[in-house]
Order: structure tokens, then sequence, then C-alpha cells
């Protein structure tokens, strides 16, 4: 079999984060320009209150422009149980009648994702279509044609679920995508800020561990060996925005062949977050206090990065529900027949259970582990008895079937191409 030529660095590299990142140099005034970065001005010294009116207003503003661009369009929004795509739907409520905005939640039954986005879709009062992806088969032909998307390995699996959010619209639909938000408003911020490209590297590499586990990624080889440039994003944002968002998250939200529209990367909204005082942008503090005071309704309703509480929820009830989601989990562990695995944190489906049980997937896993583990590839790792393990020792190896399922699919998909 003719394969893309990945070296044995870059299969771990990618085995590592889930998908590839480059190290090579890069046009980064290019890259500035696409996400609308300028050199940094004075730090915004205005106090808390004048900072939350000054950023609604600002939002305000940017969906108002959306709203006149595309009045005439099929407005889609695909939402989940978090702050973006949410902000997104209220921002536009207000400047585009709600008949014409259709939103899409996917999930499973259970799941925060799936459960809240459908509540808020209900609150706002706008058309909702809902993905049950437990109803989604994989077919090898359909992620092959997939996977042709990308010119970089990925982790497709979860990205072909997701890709479900477009399907079933016209070429005149827009797609209103939440990308870039979180990571702007400090989502990914670490506890404390690296002061060496060295230590941003490896906060940044054990961050973005997809597996959890050791397969010899090499940071000086995967990860650029010096930061991108003195300004306005720090060195652990820098990794976030040019790394991990610009080959990861991008690629897989904001889908070839489709119209999108991502209003966080405005410039007007790109300067605000990005020159605020490191204390507001720490766990989305003013993100916050901006969309509850922007639109206090529908941020009344859960959130699932507030542990399914809304954001006026206060400490003591935090402190409740991660107890109790913690005694679950643990009675899950102690007693699995007993007590099942709640599904409220999954993003998509339980794979671990879906290797195991779900007739489609797991047929697709046996023949893609097999038909790598034949290229002779990658003997490092021994893919068979990954497989037998989690189908028959009970250990969960879920993550990194999903990526070597996924690098034998890209594989097939440019089997005479060349990577770029």
């Amino acid at each position: 079999m003719k394969c893309v030529p990945l070296t044995k660095d870059e299969v771990n590299a990618f085995l590592h984060f889930g998908y590839l990142p480059s190290p090579k140099p890069v046009n980064v005034a290019g890259l500035l320009s696409r996400y609308n970065i300028a050199p940094k001005p004075e730090e915004n010294k205005a106090d808390e209150k004048s900072l939350i009116e000054e950023g609604s207003g600002i939002l305000d503003s940017i969906f108002a422009d959306i709203a006149k661009k595309i009045e005439n369009k099929k407005v889609v929004i695909p939402i989940s149980g978090g702050m973006d795509s949410r902000g997104i739907l209220a921002g536009l409520l207000r400047h585009l009648p709600k008949e014409k905005i259709q939103t899409v939640t996917l999930g499973i039954p259970g799941a925060l994702d799936y459960e809240i986005g459908q509540l808020v879709a209900k609150k706002a009062g706008v058309h909702n279509k809902a993905i049950d992806l437990n109803e989604i088969r994989f077919c090898e032909k359909e992620l092959i044609e997939y996977a042709k998307c990308f010119n970089r390995p990925i982790a497709l699996l979860e990205g072909y679920l997701f890709s479900q959010v477009f399907r079933g619209f016209g070429s005149e639909s827009v797609f209103l995508s939440g990308f870039l938000g979180e990571a702007l408003t400090g989502a990914h911020l670490p506890s404390v800020e690296s002061k060496t490209w060295e230590q941003a590297k490896e906060v940044f590499s054990k961050w973005n561990n997809y597996t959890k586990g050791e397969y010899g990624c090499q940071l000086s080889e995967a990860l650029p060996l010096g930061e991108y440039y003195r300004g306005n994003l720090s060195l652990d944002d820098q990794l976030d925005f040019f790394i991990r968002q610009r080959f990861y998250i991008r690629p897989l939200v904001l889908q070839k062949g489709y119209t999108h529209i991502a209003p966080y990367l405005n410039e007007k909204w790109f300067d605000f977050a990005l020159n605020l005082p490191r204390n507001y942008r720490e766990n989305q503090s003013i993100f916050k206090k901006i969309l509850l005071y922007s639109y206090p309704e529908l941020f009344s309703l859960p959130l699932k990065n507030n542990r399914g509480l809304p954001l006026t929820a206060g400490s003591f009830a935090l402190f409740q529900k991660r107890v109790r989601n913690r005694l679950t989990l643990m009675g899950n562990k102690c007693l699995p027949a007993l007590i099942p695995k709640p599904p409220h944190g999954l993003n998509y489906i339980d794979f671990e259970q879906g290797y195991c049980n779900k007739e489609d997937l797991k047929r697709l896993a046996d023949k893609s582990l097999h038909d790598l583990d034949m290229r002779q590839l990658i003997d490092w790792i021994d893919i068979r008895k990954i497989w037998q393990e989690h189908l028959s020792s009970g250990e969960n190896h879920a993550q990194i079937i999903s990526l070597l399922v996924s690098l034998e699919i890209f594989y097939k998909a440019h089997e005479y191409n060349e990577i770029t």
C-alpha cells in the first residue's frame, strides 16, 4: 500500500495531540492579520462596570452588522451547552426575527450539550434540529470522503460526528460559529502564566495530551522552536491560537465547502478581549459578566461549563454539584452494573462503550486497525494488543483507538497524495 509519508515523530505527535502541529516557520504577519491581531496598545485600565458595558456594546454592534449582511440568507447556528454559541444566538435575536434563525444541537440524550442546547432554543423560540448521535452510522466510505477535507491527520471520528450539523441545509445557508470565542476570553489560560517558551510548550503539551498516555512525542520536533512574536499575546496564547486553534479546532468547526461567519474574530472584539488585564480573562470572568449583563434571559439557563448550573449559581451550589458528580463517577467505577456512567459531560458519544457494543463502530475499528497493522508503519505500538485489551480486559483504550482508526482512514483518503 502507498501512503502519506508521515515520519515516526509526526505519527507520535499526532497520537499525542490528536492532530498534527507544524514546527515549521510561518508567515507571522499573515497569521496575525488572519486573526486581526495588531501591535499591543495600552492595556485597558477601565473599571469592571465600564468594561462590561464596553464589551456589551461591541458585541451588539458586531451582531447588528452581521444581521445586515445575512438578512436574506438562511441563518444556522450550531448550539451547544456552552456560552459562545448561546451568545451568538442571543445577539442575533436582537437584530433578526426569530423565524429567520435555525439552530442545530447534537449529542446523545442525557448529555448537557444535547439537552441544554435544546432548552436554549426552546426558550429563544427558534426552530431547532436535534441530532441524536447514537443514530449516526459509521461507514468507512463516508469517513474516507470526509477525510479528504483535511491535508493533515486529525481526530476524524469526532470531527465526522460534528460535521452532521452541516448536513441537510442548502447552499444558501450561512453558519454562525463560536470559533475562538472561549480561547480569546481566557478559557484556556493556565493558572500560572508561562514565563519562557520551553515552559509554555511543556504546559501546552500536557494540556493537549489527547490520549493521556505516553507515545514518545518529542516537543522539540512537534512544536515551534521559538515564540511567534512579542506583542499582545502571551506565550500560552500563542501556542493555543497558532497551533491548537489553527491545526485542530478551525478545520473541524469551519469545515470546507460551507459559508461560515465567526463573530468573535471581529477586529473590535479581538482588540477588546486581548487588551484586558489577565485577571479579567482568567476563567472568562469578564466574558461571563458581559453575557449575563447583555442577555440575562438566555444566560439564566444552565451551562455545560458551569457544571450544568446557570451563571447565577453560587459557590455552594457549584460545590454540591461537584460532589454529586464525583460520587456518581465513583459509584460507576465500583458498581458499573448498578450505577451507569453519566453522559453529562460527553461531547459526542461514549466511544469506550461504542467500540464494544456499537456494531458499525466496532466493525470499522476492527477493520481499520487490522489494515493499519498490515502497513507495518507503526511497529513501536502493539495495535492488536490495544484492541484486544479494550474488548476483553476492561481497559479503556478508546482515545488511542480513535486516533489509530483516524490515521488509517486518513491514509486511505490520501493514498497517493503528499502531505502539505
